[in-house]
């Protein structure tokens, strides 16, 4: 699963943490019943709490989820405040289906983070979760299935003895007719933002970055109705709150134009790295 960036929340800790108080982040995971039937449903809540300084902006990876059938998410900030400090804690919230019975692992998810004290990034990773999942589970066994298109053929091979003897070979078919490749919206941008990948190697950094930025608007324009093409990121930023887009997407747009004008006016260098983290900005942005 590609990257998340948790852009939600960035505006209310850019007005509640101190600039003075240290910055501690703590992450945390649970499910809501750790033990459900093959039918059921369950919540999986990650809690990351920050309190003290601001950290700036912060992208939360998801875990993969192998053996469950991802249904939904959603995703909500709240902001406190104690005489001693104050804190944000953002939840993000997966509404899982388990694609078969056992004990299933739901494996731990990985918070990346600026600490601004040391300018370093900082990753914390969830404990992995166990559920026990009840029932039969529903896919046919794999002999049962060889056993299956063995009997099938025979079949098959019995009918062209019988009804196909001593008859006049049909004529040879007509080729198919190959079908067109319709690619969907999102798969039409993932292979315009990857073709771009392939301009790095000729060091035309700054196209790159101009063209991804222009990709990405585009996209957002005739995904979401949101006509941000002829904007600067001052005047995207301002309006992306009042616009139809989701709140994960909103914060990401934001993290992700900032960090694209970097590269763009600010004479930039980007590291491999960076530009891993900007196109998968970008894909994320794509996959909503």
């Amino acid at each position: 699963m590609q990257f998340l960036l948790c852009g939600l929340g960035a505006s209310i800790l850019s007005l509640a943490f101190g600039a003075e108080s240290p910055l501690e982040v703590s992450c945390e995971a649970e499910v809501s019943k750790p033990a459900i039937s093959i039918s059921e449903t369950v919540t999986l809540t990650l809690r990351l709490t920050f309190a003290g300084k601001h950290p700036g902006t912060y992208r939360l990876a998801p875990p993969p989820f192998g053996d469950f059938h991802l249904l939904s998410t959603s995703e909500s900030s709240r902001a406190g405040q104690t005489p001693e400090q104050t804190r944000l804690i953002s939840t993000v919230r997966y509404t899982l289906k388990p694609r078969r019975a056992g004990n299933l692992t739901i494996e731990s998810a990985t918070l990346i983070y600026m600490d601004p004290s040391t300018g370093n990034e900082v990753r914390r990773a969830t404990p992995e979760l166990s559920v026990a999942v009840s029932g039969k589970d529903s896919r046919p066994h794999a002999s049962a299935r060889t056993a299956l298109v063995w009997l099938l053929a025979a079949l098959l091979a019995v009918y062209g003895l019988v009804f196909l003897r001593g008859r006049k070979p049909p004529p040879p078919p007509k080729p198919a007719l190959k079908p067109s490749l319709v690619l969907s919206l999102e798969e039409r941008y993932l292979r315009e933002l990857e073709s771009l990948r392939t301009r790095l190697d000729a060091g035309e950094t700054e196209a790159v970055a101009t063209g991804i930025t222009a990709l990405i608007k585009d996209y957002l324009q005739e995904k979401w109705s949101f006509r941000c093409r002829e904007l600067t990121t001052t005047e995207v930023i301002s309006r992306v709150h009042t616009s139809t887009l989701p709140p994960i997407a909103a914060g990401a747009l934001s993290d992700f134009l900032r960090k694209s004008d970097l590269v763009k006016f600010a004479g930039y260098r980007p590291r491999p790295e960076d530009w891993e983290a900007l196109f998968d900005g970008a894909r994320a942005l794509i996959h909503g």
